[in-house]
């Protein structure tokens, strides 16, 4: 299975060279032909790691690959920890996904009536390819340069995990 993705993985690189297309278009003409950031451009996309998107975008790939994968790790450890009260696969496999769910939704009612950006918070804009690193929370300081959205899933991650050995400790039933 390994040699199949390096296979695909190397003759994707062969076919589709990695040279980003210009970012900006004024009718039909790029505004600028080299990868990089324009110095004045304000609220870019992707926010997360902006600069190092245009400079290494394979790069940033697979850090957003990582940052994904720590989200999945998650809400693996929160189903772990939900397998020791109930054998049941749909409370198991829904419960993470309706907490998902929840808290983007929750996080969106929070930032309309406090009128504070709590959706740069919220779980899938902290995973995957919405990552927004808080930049509106924070501040532009940290905008291009934060790594702290996989500090925050490794914490979830370690303290479901941490739980789990816990409620796992306690509960002498499973031992026996």
């Amino acid at each position: 299975m390994f040699t199949g993705l390096m296979l695909s993985f190397l003759s994707s690189l062969v076919f589709f060279p990695l040279e980003l297309p210009p970012w900006h278009w004024v009718g039909t003409t790029p505004t600028f032909t080299k990868p990089a950031a324009p110095p004045d451009y304000i609220d870019p996309d992707p926010v997360f790691l902006h600069r190092f998107f245009f400079e290494h975008p394979f790069a940033y790939v697979v850090i957003v690959t990582f940052v994904a994968t720590l989200a999945a790790s998650a809400y693996a450890s929160l189903s772990l920890l939900l397998s020791l009260w109930t054998t049941n696969i749909y409370l198991v496999l829904g419960i993470p996904w309706l907490v998902h769910v929840g808290l983007n939704f929750l996080f969106g009612v929070l930032a309309i009536i406090t009128g504070v950006d709590l959706v740069s918070c919220s779980p899938i804009v902290l995973s995957g390819a919405y990552i927004s690193g808080w930049s509106s929370l924070v501040g532009s300081a940290l905008q291009e340069y934060n790594f702290f959205v996989p500090l925050i899933w490794i914490t979830v991650t370690a303290t479901l995990l941490l739980l789990t050995y816990y409620v796992f400790m306690k509960r002498r039933d499973i031992l026996n």
